[in-house]
């Protein structure tokens, strides 16, 4: 009998990163599990992809750092329970660093590998990981003594699920001759989250209400930002449009002219595709954003004078070919310790 690869999404990121490593290593005969936690678009994403997952945990998020942290050892109790009817197979836990699939794989002496792509995330679990895979401009040297733990993989994280992406058809409340902006709020709770990030965002909005022949795509993280943002944007006469159902996120970026975001995953998607990315992301910069403004695929908007760099113009809507050289990695690695599970 094949090993058991369990997978856990802890955000909806996590869903696109995985989906074809699932896929792969399904085609090839392995048992795959998932669980999931009921946070932002998740659950949707799942659906979409016809991924059938065990939901675990308290639904959304914590408001507090004490909140957050009881969350997680909830979720990570509920984790251990749900994984007991496996400890007499050959188990691999994979998860992009989810605290709670962590502390559960610990204690159910699972073998974990993790993906990473930000070095100033939470790292206080890396202890308990046997591999840390995270893209090739991150040091090994960020990590300090678990340095021996990371692997690189050649690429970026984007690249796992963008590889061989092809855009569908334009939606039709996209059809038209406007120029279309993705904006993608920073997270209204998130550690990152600062003063100045919210004057950029404010900034971002006046300077786009300025221009009367675009549409703004708004993809708020939480009901009550969308009503925010929608209240706001009605105030500075921007025409803007919420997506009432989950979308395929890459899908949606190839129809947009431009991306302006305060998170990571929807700026580096877009860098990735080749088209116009904006960051006002005010936590520590890594090395991975980092690598992008230095290769001339994402531009940072730190100051308010930097807003005038958004390029407000339509484009030609072509994505560019994503290598495949990211998922053959991941998903060879994985299947090495596999492998090793057997013997």
């Amino acid at each position: 009998m094949h090993p058991v690869v369990w997978v856990d999404f802890e955000n909806a990121p996590n869903v696109l990163v995985f989906s074809p490593v699932i896929k792969d290593l399904r085609s090839k005969g392995y048992r795959v599990r998932i669980t999931a936690r009921d946070f932002s678009y998740t659950l949707a994403l799942c659906r979409r992809f016809a991924l059938e997952v065990e939901v675990a945990g308290l639904a959304g998020s914590g408001k507090t750092n004490v909140n957050k942290t009881i969350r997680i050892f909830v979720r990570a109790l509920s984790l251990y329970r749900l994984m007991r009817q496996e400890r007499q197979n050959k188990v691999v836990a994979l998860s992009f660093n989810s605290r709670s699939h962590i502390l559960a794989a610990h204690l159910s002496r699972i073998p974990i590998i993790c993906l990473e792509d930000y070095e100033y995330s939470n790292q206080s679990l890396v202890r308990f990981v046997e591999h840390l895979l995270v893209p090739f401009p991150i040091p090994k040297a960020c990590w300090g003594r678990h340095a021996n733990k990371i692997v690189h993989f050649p690429g970026l994280k984007e690249d796992l699920y963008l590889c061989g992406f092809k855009p569908s058809k334009s939606l039709p409340e996209l059809n038209d001759s406007r120029i279309h902006i993705l904006f993608r709020p920073e997270g209204r709770f998130a550690h990152y989250r600062s003063a100045q990030s919210e004057i950029l965002q404010t900034e971002v909005l006046n300077y786009l209400s300025s221009h009367s022949d675009i549409i703004l795509v708004l993809l708020p993280r939480d009901p009550e930002q969308a009503q925010l943002l929608s209240e706001l944007c009605h105030r500075k006469a921007i025409r803007h449009w919420i997506p009432i159902s989950a979308l395929d996120g890459p899908d949606l970026i190839c129809q947009m002219d431009a991306v302006i975001g305060g998170g990571g995953t929807m700026t580096r998607e877009a860098a990735a595709l080749g088209v116009p990315s904006y960051s006002f992301f005010s936590g520590r910069w890594g090395a991975v954003d980092q690598y992008l403004v230095s290769s001339g695929r994402l531009v940072r908007l730190s100051a308010v004078e930097d807003v005038q760099r958004i390029v407000v113009k339509r484009r030609d809507r072509l994505a560019i070919p994503v290598s495949a050289d990211a998922l053959r990695f991941v998903t060879t690695f994985i299947e090495a310790r596999l492998a090793s599970l057997r013997n």
